[in-house]
């Protein structure tokens, strides 16, 4: 995690670096199959960043895709 910002609702934005270029960023379940919830796909911000907007206390399960 490279940042976090709260909002004035109390909602934290972080963002995730990755090692390499990505793709694709998902939501899974524990096991990593796909949600059907179109809501689990990710905005990919530039190379490598990946913005998240966790819950108080979430642990959540991301499958992400490298770019070709």
């Amino acid at each position: 995690m490279t940042g976090r910002k709260a909002t004035r609702s109390g909602q934290e934005h972080a963002t995730l670096r990755a090692g390499f270029p990505l793709d694709a960023a998902r939501t899974t379940d524990l096991l990593e199959r796909p949600l059907p919830d179109q809501r689990a796909d990710l905005p990919v911000n530039g190379e490598q960043n990946l913005s998240v907007t966790p819950r108080p206390f979430q642990i959540r399960t991301l499958r992400l895709t490298p770019a070709p």
